[in-house]
């Protein structure tokens, strides 16, 4: 009798078991198939203010993973963009300009491959007219240097590098578009190191 009871308790408690399992198992699979709140959509500046393409900048750093975002970063850039690097970031003997070509493949691996991007340009500075880069004529282009700060980790265990703000500083040169002299791109970029 005891072996019974003992079977009949089993049989009830798989059967309680199976029948919890079951009340449950919908509300899970619900969970599982529901769509992912999207984010709202971006409102991106309109480049009609030299702000407006450091704006650019930065919200497509804040959103690497977005679909589109690298054609945005891309049409930012002048046909004549290049980036100067800090001479200390640089190892002896390479080249001290990346092309844009270069900035653009770079720029689209740290997108693809962060798992922490976050760039910040000091939000207001003076803008100085400037008429040459490098002894070659820049038509209408516009000058600032401001302080930014980056913070990047790619891979989960990845160290996490940061600038230190209070050295890290960047000048940026705007120019017009070379399709609609109304808006504002980036021609070009020196980075003076942190």
């Amino acid at each position: 009798m005891v072996i019974r009871e003992g079977k009949m308790y089993l049989r009830k408690t798989i059967i309680f078991t199976m029948l919890a399992v079951l009340a449950v198992l919908p509300a899970c699979l619900d969970e599982a198939v529901k769509p992912v709140k999207e984010a709202p959509p971006i409102t991106w500046p309109d480049l009609s203010g030299e702000e407006d393409a450091i704006r650019t900048l930065v919200m497509c750093y804040d959103n690497p993973s977005l679909e589109g975002v690298m054609t945005i970063y891309e049409n930012l850039l002048h046909s004549d963009y290049f980036f100067g690097l800090a001479p200390e970031d640089v190892v002896p003997g390479d080249p001290l300009i990346l092309t844009r070509a270069e900035d653009i493949a770079i720029t689209g691996v740290m997108f693809r491959e962060q798992t922490i991007l976050d760039l910040e340009i000091v939000a207001s500075g003076l803008w100085h007219d400037l008429t040459e880069i490098g002894g070659s004529a820049c038509t209408g282009c516009r000058t600032t240097t401001r302080q930014y700060l980056i913070q990047a980790q790619f891979g989960r265990n990845g160290d996490i590098y940061r600038s230190n703000f209070e050295d890290a500083l960047v000048t940026i040169i705007v120019a017009p578009d070379e399709s609609d002299a109304s808006k504002w791109v980036i021609r070009a970029i020196y980075d003076h190191g942190t």
